[in-house]
This record gives C-alpha cells, structure tokens and sequence, in this order.
C-alpha cells in the first residue's frame, strides 16, 4: 500500500466473513480488565466474562524512542499509516524532482519497503536505511542478512548500519553520533511496544510491557485471562508464533470447560522469508538458504493463503499481477 502495489481496500477483511452469525461482535475501546470481578469494561458499557483473552497487538514505537520529535516521522503499522505514506511521497514528487526517503529499522519491515519503494521509481527515488545494529534481520539467519544487504546494495539503497537515532525535525534525522541526515520523507520501521490493557489487580509484565504468560498461556497468576501475540509472552512478536498461539489459547480454553489437562505452547519458527523487491526474495526454509524469483513466489504465495476467504485471495492476486506489468494504484 505505501508504495502503490496494492490499494487499501483489498487488505481489509469484512467482519462478516470472520465473526460467525451466531457469536457476538462490539466495537469498543477497553477501559480496564477487573479479574477480580471479572468484567471487561469499555465505553459501551461492562461485559461479563467467563475467559478473556488479550490479543491487543502492538504499537509503533517512535513515540517512546523520539519523544516530542516522533512527530516528524511516520511510522508503518496500519493501513492508516502506508497510506499516509504513499501520500508523502506523491506530496513531494509533484513539487520535486527525486524524493528522499529515510527508513529507520533494519527489520522485515524496514528490509521489504526500502527494496520496494527504490523498484517504486529508480530514477526518483533516494532511499537510506539506518539500523541500529550490526547486520541487517537481526532475528533471521545471518546468510539471509549478508544477502539482504548485498541485495539493497544493488538497488541503489545507502544502507548504514550500527547507527543509531537520536531525533528528528523537520526534514532531518539526527543520529548518535552527531550526523544529520536530510529527506523528504522519515519512515519509522524499529520496531513495536506492546499494549496490552490496564488490569485490576495489575497483572505481572515484561520489561517490553507484554503480560507474563505461563507454559499455557494463562496470564501470570490467573486461571481464566489468556494472553497472546505481541501483547503477551516471551515469544517473538510476529504473526507465524500469534496464529499457532491462538489454535493453543482456543484449546486450552474448551479444556478448562472440560476438566482436562492443558497444552503447553512450544515455538519453532517454519521458516523465515523476507521480500526484496520485485521478482526477488530470500530466507531460510527448514536450514536450507532460499533466494531468487522462485522464492519471491513462495513468499507471496504464503503471504496470499492467509487472507481468510477466496475472494479476497483472487482480488488480491489481481492486483500482484497488474503491478508485474507496472500498473501502481
């Protein structure tokens, strides 16, 4: 979406094709969670519960590491925010003749939309990543992280690494070391904070600000609040330990009910991959190191099977196959 590959819409999914008829759907904002009384209470009003689970994700972090300077830099979170992007950049495009993007975080994030935003326009755009540390995909293979940067190399992005930011302003990014960089346009990929809700009485939480779980994750010290992804546990804070997450949380819920003992959550990563612009993407698929055409497929592939319904995988593949001829939204 922030580079125009792919229009807002088709990343929305309808509730109506994910909450079954039978079960009840309330658009609210959480307040609190009194596990004593058990209630969750929101603006629209209190719900009785007999499990919880806090499954409230995370947030981008630059209002936490910028302070009053975050506002100078847009963060990549939502869908909200790509969009905003995109703006920024068609912004300075119509009134300039190169837009000059910095991306803060070396991660996937940080990794995919520097590749994308160069194959966006070449002759355009000047893309520098700045990363904190010493390689590229820090939490990938490091054969994965030694291709990566050769790959933004040849894409003309300036990556620098063990570079770490100390602010920004208007149209500068000011790092630790007293370099100022210019641009047009800061992005803020380094990362995410938990926000799991307030909780009375306060539950235990990491130095990260997720809930503490247990080996079933039962949030610490209770028997009926469930935590999982970003907002809880010690695991990594992506989307392949969430979804086996909540197929543990959902059973072990039915297993309560029934007086039977509980399965214990276990992560082992299936694979990282990590895209690198068009027709181009590597990663590490049981040990084996995978990069090429064929494995920007497989990534795309993987990518598309985790929409929920079909229609919106087909809508999807439209639009991936437009942009193979150079149609951006």
């Amino acid at each position: 979406v922030a580079c125009g590959s792919l229009s807002p819409e088709l990343l929305c999914q309808s509730l109506r094709e994910v909450v079954s008829p039978e079960d009840t759907f309330i658009h609210a904002r959480v307040r609190k969670i009194d596990t004593e009384l058990q209630l969750v209470c929101t603006n629209k009003g209190d719900i009785l519960y007999d499990h919880v689970v806090v499954a409230t994700g995370a947030r981008g972090s630059s209002g936490d590491r910028l302070h009053e300077s975050a506002q100078h830099v847009l963060e990549l979170k939502s869908i909200g925010d790509a969009v905003g992007i995109r703006n920024a950049i068609r912004d300075t495009l119509s009134n300039k003749q190169e837009c000059r993007v910095i991306v803060v975080g070396g991660g996937p994030t940080g990794v995919e939309l520097s590749a994308e935003l160069m194959q966006m326009n070449p002759q355009q755009m000047r893309v520098t990543l700045v990363h904190g540390g010493d390689r590229l995909l820090d939490r990938f293979d490091e054969r994965v992280s030694v291709h990566a940067f050769k790959r933004l190399q040849e894409l003309g992005v300036i990556t620098r690494l063990a570079c770490r930011v100390a602010s920004a302003s208007t149209g500068v990014l000011h790092t630790e070391d007293g370099t100022s960089i210019e641009a047009d346009v800061i992005v803020w990929t380094a990362g995410v904070v938990a926000q799991p809700p307030a909780m009375v009485p306060p539950g235990e939480v990491s130095p990260q600000g997720r809930l503490a779980t247990d080996d079933y994750l039962r949030v610490a010290g209770m028997l009926n609040v469930w935590g999982l992804g970003d907002a809880a546990g010690q695991w990594p804070m992506h989307a392949q330990a969430a979804v086996k997450q909540a197929s543990v949380v959902a059973t072990n819920i039915l297993r309560t009910q029934r007086s039977k003992p509980l399965q214990k959550f276990t992560w082992e990563a299936r694979g990282d991959l990590v895209s690198l612009g068009q027709w181009h993407a590597a990663g590490v698929v049981g040990g084996w190191l995978m990069r090429g055409a064929f494995t920007w497929w497989l990534w795309r592939t993987v990518y598309l099977m985790h929409f929920p319904s079909w229609k919106k995988r087909a809508r999807v593949a439209l639009a991936w196959t437009r942009h193979l001829f150079g149609w951006r939204d």
